[in-house]
């Protein structure tokens, strides 16, 4: 009932700016207090536990074109939202989602009507959109592990899902004895342990906690390696072929256990390397550990430092380590704001998730367009 009053309070608010805004203006403050309007939505869907719902949302006409005078409404009102695209990229990527029948993932639409808050709204909208921003790099980049705060305040990883263990024993059994046959012939088909696609296996295969998450992730980076490296890094050899295909198959076996690991390897294969990291990342990425070591549980330390190092003495490091540094210290910085009001080392984490968000097609904009 309290998000309900404040959404009503944010409806009224933005209904009264645009009472008194020049044109423009009223056109950003109507869309504005719409979205609050449908944030409040999906929040009593959530309540109701009718996500499915929305999930499913038909486009608005659904028989019939769009009228030509909304259609032109529209158009106009884009045009103007795009020219400070920063502030209103999301909100046009949201409306035109309902518009065309292809709604925002409901998880992603669900975490940002909950995670904002009334004092950012009462901030403006430059301060919502970004974020809008960050909650949708921590979206995209949750690959697991995820990192939550514990009782005495440090951050630590939450226990990752519970399958099976005869069905992770066998995929994992499968490509140690593939990755064993490829490095046999590593003489005429150029794998040694140094390569990129052995290590990600080794590290996935000699976790302490057998985390399904971080094992499904590495395989499935070490198999999209091998299919692009394949027949040019690496010739077209029987046991390399092999070892991609076994490396496919296990994911296949651990996704089937859980629908969360599934989701973690959708989200990974759909992240695009735009860029690597630069020297000047790489120098600010090897203070991490040391700067936010009070916040830190051992556990997240050590696998912070582990990837920071990978990400730093790698020429091109894996697409999972850089989504993990990604989410890792969008999720810290946030959090190190609102829990520790610890304000310049939150600033600084933010700022270089920001940065290092480029990897990955962000820019300080928001996502970059991916259709070129």
């Amino acid at each position: 009932a309290a998000a309900r009053s404040a959404a009503a309070a944010r409806s009224a608010a933005a209904r009264s700016a645009a009472d008194s805004a020049p044109a423009a203006a009223r056109s950003a403050a109507a869309l504005s207090a719409a979205a609050a309007a449908v944030l409040d939505a999906v929040l009593d869907a959530a309540l109701s536990a009718d996500s499915a719902a929305l999930q499913g949302w038909p486009s608005l006409w659904v028989d019939e074109h769009i009228p030509d005078e909304i259609a032109d409404m529209w158009s106009r009102l884009k045009s103007i939202l795009s020219q400070d695209h920063s502030t209103w990229d999301f909100w046009i990527r949201w409306y035109e989602g309902c518009l065309y029948g292809q709604p925002l993932d409901w998880e992603l639409v669900f975490r940002i009507a909950t995670e904002l808050r009334d004092a950012d709204w009462d901030a403006g909208p430059e301060h919502v959109a970004e974020r809008i921003r960050e909650i949708e790099r921590s979206f995209h980049t949750n690959v697991g592990p995820t990192l939550v705060q514990t009782n005495d305040g440090r951050w630590d990883f939450a226990g990752d899902v519970d399958i099976e263990i005869e069905p992770l024993d066998y995929a994992t059994a499968t490509v140690q004895d593939a990755l064993e046959a490829a490095l046999t012939g590593g003489s005429t088909n150029g794998l040694t342990e140094a390569s990129g696609e052995t290590q990600l296996i080794r590290r996935a295969l000699q976790q302490a906690d057998r985390s399904p998450s971080m094992i499904a992730t590495n395989f499935w980076n070490a198999c999209m390696s091998l299919n692009r490296n394949i027949g040019d890094v690496y010739p077209e050899e029987a046991s390399l072929i092999a070892l991609k295909n076994t490396l496919y198959v296990a994911v296949e076996e651990i996704c089937a256990q859980d629908d969360l690991i599934k989701e973690r390897i959708a989200r990974l294969a759909a992240l695009e390397t735009r860029r690597y990291p630069t020297e000047e990342e790489k120098s600010e990425l090897i203070k991490v550990p040391e700067v936010l070591e009070a916040e830190l549980a051992p556990a997240a330390k050590s696998a912070i430092e582990q990837e920071v190092q990978i990400v730093v003495e790698t020429e091109r490091p894996p697409l999972v380590s850089r989504a993990r540094l990604v989410n890792w210290l969008t999720t810290l910085g946030r959090g190190i704001d609102q829990g520790q009001k610890a304000e310049k080392k939150a600033e600084w984490v933010l700022k270089l998730a920001g940065k290092i968000s480029g990897w990955l097609g962000w820019n300080d904009d928001g996502p970059l367009d991916l259709s070129d």
